[in-house]
């Protein structure tokens, strides 16, 4: 933004009329919006009688999507930007313009019906009379080529790599609450906190790793150098049955790839 014929500019947001006791715009070049509507006004501190006419503005709504394979069908997750309150996402499944009555309220990742060819969608703020343009996701058609068997073992090939303590120990104890699934080819490394002490392991067990010998090797790791960093990399993941795997890569919001299946 640039004000004209005046040094300052004010903003409000909504339907609130700007005057110039409103809040200053600190960087007009640099103005970070937010909201869903501002109102502008240019003012000159020396001169409150000497304002310029308001100047509305509105960001231009729009959609990004997620499509999840799992395995035996799809699922979709939908995000409106800006994240303003006001905003809702409607959607339909049959091909259909998501702006009739018929059309669906998004209320978070959804499952795509087993005959939908095509997911249409858009954002509303009927508030503000704004509407991104309509968004069109084709869905791949499953059970034209190999699938894979959710009765038998299954092997997930995709590297796994956690880069913060954190995302170590959540992995560890989700894989200490699901039963028969084994970690293979892992590698750990524990870093002190003032970055003096790293210490490594690196393991292939025939067997692959559980939950409980997984972390009592990361908590031997981290207790060798106290407080601080800890890393892992795994290999691969073994699983009871496709299904195990399914469940698993739905429940980590991970994306099917039968590429990286070995059954």
């Amino acid at each position: 933004m640039e004000p004209l014929h005046a040094p300052s500019l004010v903003f409000e947001t909504g339907d609130a009329e700007p005057t110039p006791a409103s809040s200053p715009v600190p960087t007009p070049t640099r103005f970070e919006a937010r909201a869903l509507r501002y109102r502008f006004l240019a003012i000159d501190p020396d001169d409150p009688a000497r304002v310029s006419p308001v100047k509305e503005w509105s960001p231009k709504l729009r959609l990004k999507y997620q499509l999840l394979d799992r395995g035996d069908h799809h699922e979709i997750e939908l995000l409106a930007l800006p994240k303003a309150n006001g905003v809702e996402i409607r959607y339909t499944t049959d091909g259909s313009a998501p702006t009739g009555a018929a059309a669906a309220t998004y209320d978070g990742v959804f499952r795509v019906p087993g005959d939908c060819r095509v997911v249409c969608a858009m954002a509303v703020c009927a508030a503000y009379s704004l509407t991104s343009g309509i968004l069109r996701i084709q869905i791949p058609q499953t059970g034209t080529g190999p699938q894979i068997d959710p009765g038998r073992p299954a092997c997930w090939t995709q590297q796994t790599k956690l880069d913060d303590a954190g995302a170590v120990w959540d992995f560890l104890r989700r894989l200490e609450a699901t039963a028969g699934v084994f970690a293979h080819d892992i590698s750990l490394t524990a870093e002190s906190a003032d970055g003096r002490q790293n210490v490594d392991y690196s393991g292939s067990l025939e067997g692959g790793y559980d939950g409980a010998a997984a972390r009592q090797l990361a908590e031997q790791l981290q207790g060798i150098v106290s407080a601080g960093g800890l890393r892992m990399v795994v290999g691969s993941l073994a699983f009871p049955s496709g299904q195990a795997l399914l469940d698993w890569l739905r429940d980590t919001r991970q994306t099917f790839n039968l590429a990286k299946v070995r059954q």
